[in-house]
């Protein structure tokens, strides 16, 4: 499907939640840029930490099962004078073709 029609369907990239934004108070410049520098070294150490014999993610492709159950007719309730009514009932002589 197409993700502007649905973009629920789409895994979505938002980066962290930190309210940290890098920016500070100090004049001190040059410290804030290696501070950048070692965050985004940890950064690409953190993104390829599996080894070649891990096991791989599952498929980014999402797989939706549809199953359709049919209603059932309503079962009649029956009360108990009804109940002993169709018992009283003789049942027919079975058929000698089935004998």
């Amino acid at each position: 499907s197409d993700p502007e029609e649905d973009p629920t369907d789409y895994p979505v990239d938002r980066g962290d939640d930190d309210d940290d934004d890098g920016s500070s108070n100090d004049d001190d410049d040059d410290d804030d840029v290696e501070e950048d520098e070692d965050k985004d070294a940890e950064e690409e150490e953190e993104e390829h930490p599996a080894s070649a014999d891990s096991i791989l993610p599952p498929p980014v492709h999402r797989v939706t099962a549809r199953m359709s159950i049919r209603a059932q007719p309503p079962t009649p309730v029956w009360s108990e004078t009804e109940i002993d009514k169709l018992l009283a009932i003789p049942s027919p002589p079975p058929s000698p073709l089935s004998l």
